[in-house]
């Protein structure tokens, strides 16, 4: 039997993309303390950059802000996050191949033509 391991859970960048849409949503939707622009835009590309398939490294998102600034502090910061909650969903993949149980998907939207992504976290 092969191992399936989460960090092995990758998807394209459009797919990535719908993933990290979620996870936001669901860490930023919800009553939190305020975070900044640039903790937010960290939080993505840690998610990002976590769920890329490695043949697409290329497109990894980096910041730009200065070294020693709040600003690329706070994209860090924000990067943690993203990955531990790209970390998570990978988990939660994987225990859901391994228990049978349905498998978060990327599915179309009804009469739409776009792509929904579905998972939960529990």
């Amino acid at each position: 039997m092969n191992e399936i391991y989460p960090e092995d859970i990758r998807f394209s960048p459009e797919e990535s993309k719908k993933i990290i849409s979620d996870l936001y949503a669901y860490a930023f939707n919800c009553p939190r303390d305020a975070r900044s622009e640039e903790y937010k835009a960290g939080f993505r590309a840690g998610a990002f950059n976590t769920l890329l398939l490695p043949k697409y490294k290329h497109l990894s998102t980096t910041s730009s802000f200065p070294k020693g600034s709040c600003q690329l502090d706070a994209w860090y910061s924000g990067y943690d996050e993203g990955q531990r909650a790209a970390h998570s969903f990978q988990i939660n993949y994987v225990e859901s191949i391994q228990h049978n149980e349905p498998v978060p998907t990327i599915k179309p939207e009804e009469g739409s033509g776009e792509q929904e992504v579905s998972f939960s976290f529990t």
